[in-house]
């Protein structure tokens, strides 16, 4: 009797799907179609730290899944961009599951179950909703994009995660900021650290052991367990902490001269 599984991998954009909502959206699809057919139910498996751009088979639980997947197998995802990133990806893991004879689910796709007798339609169909999937993402990225450039342009901080040194108050283009002390105080404390003579490496190590013993917890889409994050820190500290919240647009202005260090 073949045997269901489902997956799922972490995601940063859609703060809704979390490793609960993920596993109990499969979990509802297996108990109203496919329990009732005998099929056993083989567990979820689910990655918490992986990039859609790591292939599915190369992920950590993503390649357990794969071992253990037989011919005549469902999987059920509960979203395209959960198994795979791009076009590229997905015509590859589709075709590997295709050889493994796995019956693949993509619960935000149209249901093909249908369609099972006719191999030729279904790959075509299959195939054709991640073509239009994908250019439907892209289409949505640049719509982003372009909104983050009216953002910048007004000033406007347009990640997802507040400034370094402050807390978001609202959402959207209402969103305002105030002061978080208690992240202030711990950039004064890694600007200390740096001053005895510990490097960046040195410090986001340290962060780690804080974070994990409960003496710090970091911010919601922020932490500061990568060197530049550390430095990132220590550099808004220096510099007053500018509404900037993004990495990349803060090194780019700190290279600039846009943002001072002799900023009170």
């Amino acid at each position: 009797m073949p045997k269901c599984y489902a997956y799922g991998r972490a995601s940063t954009s859609k703060q809704g799907m979390t490793q609960d909502v993920q596993e109990r959206t499969c979990r509802d699809y297996y108990d109203t179609q496919l329990a009732k057919k005998g099929i056993e139910w083989a567990g979820f498996y689910y990655d918490a730290a992986t990039s859609g751009n790591v292939v599915f088979s190369e992920r950590e639980q993503g390649r357990l899944l794969y071992f253990s997947l037989k011919r005549g197998d469902y999987l059920i995802v509960p979203a395209m961009d959960r198994l795979f990133r791009n076009k590229t990806d997905g015509f590859a893991t589709l075709d590997q599951l295709d050889r493994l004879g796995v019956k693949r689910v993509i619960l935000d796709l149209p249901d093909l179950s249908g369609l099972e007798g006719d191999e030729e339609l279904y790959d075509m169909l299959e195939s054709n909703m991640v073509l239009y999937a994908h250019m439907y993402r892209r289409m949505l990225s640049r719509k982003m994009k372009r909104d983050n450039q009216v953002k910048k342009e007004n000033g406007i901080p347009y990640s997802r995660s507040s400034p370094v040194g402050w807390r978001q108050i609202g959402t959207r283009l209402s969103r305002e900021y105030r002061v978080n002390e208690a992240e202030r105080k711990l950039c004064d404390t890694m600007h200390s650290l740096q001053l005895e003579g510990m490097s960046c490496e040195s410090i986001a190590l340290w962060y780690i052991h804080q974070e994990a013993n409960g003496a710090f917890a970091g911010k919601k889409m922020r932490r500061f367990t990568d060197p530049k994050a550390v430095q990132w820190a220590i550099r808004a500290r220096a510099c007053g902490y500018p509404k900037i919240a993004n990495y990349k647009d803060f090194a780019r202005a700190f290279r600039l001269g846009q943002v001072s260090l002799n900023a009170s």
